[in-house]
């Protein structure tokens, strides 16, 4: 497939001309995962939130809702540290 062509001896370029290795292609889906995965994060613990208030009755629906909130908040710790880890390797390998 082609990436760049001339037509008059202007040269049109395609869209995926940026990505010049793995490791560009790589970053490039992680600016895109990383934003989607916290705010998905983000929708559970909101929703989580109102599940606990909403079954203030039941404790088992309340302790139900704990345990997805503490899922939640180490769900967004370990996206952080994912985030970072991969930071680090991107500036010392590339």
């Amino acid at each position: 497939m082609a990436q760049s062509l001339q037509i008059g001896g202007q040269t049109i370029t395609g869209p995926v001309n940026k990505f010049n290795n793995l490791a560009d292609i790589i970053n490039a889906v992680l600016k895109i995962v990383f934003p989607l995965a916290l705010f998905i994060l983000f929708v559970f613990l909101l929703w989580s939130g109102f599940d606990m208030v909403r079954n203030l009755g039941n404790p088992k629906l309340v302790e139900s809702a704990k345990l997805r909130i503490t899922n939640a908040v180490i769900g967004i710790i370990l996206l952080a540290v994912s985030y970072w880890l991969s930071e680090i390797v991107i500036k010392i390998f590339f």
